[in-house]
């Protein structure tokens, strides 16, 4: 009889001790699974607060009669026009080969640093040196023509702080330039950014 009830009791005890194993397994995984949401719901809130790097912008394009702030510089586009020559005295300035044209842009240029500065020099040294093309149609790029002798051209223009002038910028191009309606536009470039006037 004794026999009988010690087998019973051992019985009894693997089984509750079997029992416990699995409720413990099963806790164990369900914590595991908890561990594992709240690490996707962390990695979700870092991605939402990684900052994003945007390129700063050199401010809207402007137009004639229009503007704009580059570096120190206040420059204003009064005009543009198309000519086949310019004539001072007795001098005629104008494009050596056939078939092309001028096409001189007036600006009012306005020093606001502190010392003085030199507007469009001839040779850019450093990113703080302010240069000019003439781009048309999104590709085709014009560098300004330096007419030696014409006066009232505005490059190597040295200003006194808040000092203005008023002057042109030439840019000889080809006859389709002016016939064309497509985009025109005359950009600057300083400090590695570009500022854009619309001519059309």
């Amino acid at each position: 009889m004794l026999l009988a009830v010690f087998c019973l009791v051992f019985v009894l005890s693997a089984c509750s001790a079997e029992t416990s194993n699995q409720q413990s397994g099963t806790s164990a995984s369900g914590n595991g699974a908890d561990v594992e949401v709240k690490n996707e719901t962390k990695t979700d809130e870092q991605q939402a607060e990684e900052p994003k790097n945007e390129e700063p912008a050199a401010g809207e394009p402007k137009k004639i009669g229009e503007t704009m702030a580059i570096g120190d510089w206040e420059v204003t586009l009064n005009a543009v026009e198309f000519v086949e020559s310019v004539t001072e005295g007795m001098l005629v300035f104008g494009p050596d080969d056939e078939g092309q044209k001028m096409a001189v842009v007036e600006l009012t240029v306005k020093n606001n640093g502190t010392g003085m500065e030199t507007f469009l020099p001839v040779m850019k040294i450093s990113d703080q040196d302010i240069s000019v093309k003439l781009l048309y149609d999104g590709k085709f790029e014009y560098s300004f023509t330096h007419y030696l002798g014409l006066s009232g051209q505005l490059h190597m223009e040295s200003l006194n702080p808040l000092a203005s002038k008023t002057g042109t910028i030439i840019f000889d191009v080809v006859e389709e330039v002016e016939s064309s309606g497509k985009p025109l536009h005359l950009i600057f470039e300083y400090d590695n950014k570009e500022y854009t006037f619309d001519l059309r």
